[in-house]
């Protein structure tokens, strides 16, 4: 198996979440940026976006689909549950990250980057404030994870953006005032598999070292 991946990349950190609960070795391909534009990695996958995971002959480009994927082909450790309805709510957080959270925490990084004026940062953060509210609403506050007792995909999508990217993003404070999601949040920091997130600017620091040097 073969992830092309960044170590930044959210949606890729999901991915190598699911990897690692299920205890999956994988070779890593770091796509540099920049590359995605590239003749051969859009051979891979004409849209130019990151994670690409090969299977054998199998090739597949959406993170969610990767996801579930991953979990059907090597059912070791499942990371979806049993019953039909939890089934869907996992789906339904899954969703909620692809579609509204995690574009709306992409756009404020990106606009902070690139120095936007302060109203336009204020509507972006309105727009992850709704995308925050639908998730504080979703999680059951008495679950340890996002559906249930045991992690499955949804904490696995949850996971890049509520640990790095809502920092990133400068709206860490959004979470002060939704208490579910604070305290799932700290549950997730407490998860051995997160450290690949928490750590993922100290890995890119290192690799962009070594190509450097």
């Amino acid at each position: 198996m073969r992830l092309y991946d960044h170590p930044r990349s959210p949606w890729c950190q999901c991915v190598r979440l699911v990897l690692q609960e299920k205890g999956l070795a994988v070779e890593r391909h770091i796509v540099l940026p920049g590359q995605e534009e590239e003749a051969w990695f859009l051979e891979l996958n004409p849209a130019g976006r990151i994670p690409v995971l090969e299977d054998g002959d199998l090739l597949l480009r959406d993170a969610p689909v990767i996801m579930e994927y991953l979990d059907e082909a090597y059912p070791d450790r499942a990371l979806m549950p049993a019953s039909p309805a939890e089934r869907a709510r996992v789906r339904t957080l899954v969703a909620l990250v692809d579609n509204d959270l995690g574009p709306a925490l992409q756009e404020l990084e990106e606009a902070r980057a690139e120095g936007a004026p302060d109203s336009e940062l204020d509507e972006l953060l309105r727009e992850v404030a709704v995308a925050l509210d639908l998730l504080e609403g979703d999680l059951e506050t008495e679950a340890s994870w996002a559906v249930g007792g045991e992690y499955t995909l949804a904490d696995a999508a949850l996971a890049p953006f509520l640990l790095g990217l809502v920092e990133a993003a400068g709206a860490a404070e959004l979470l002060e005032r939704r208490p579910a999601i604070a305290a799932y949040q700290a549950r997730l920091r407490e998860r051995p598999s997160s450290a690949l997130v928490l750590n993922a600017g100290a890995e890119w620091q290192e690799m962009t070292a070594n190509l450097m040097g």
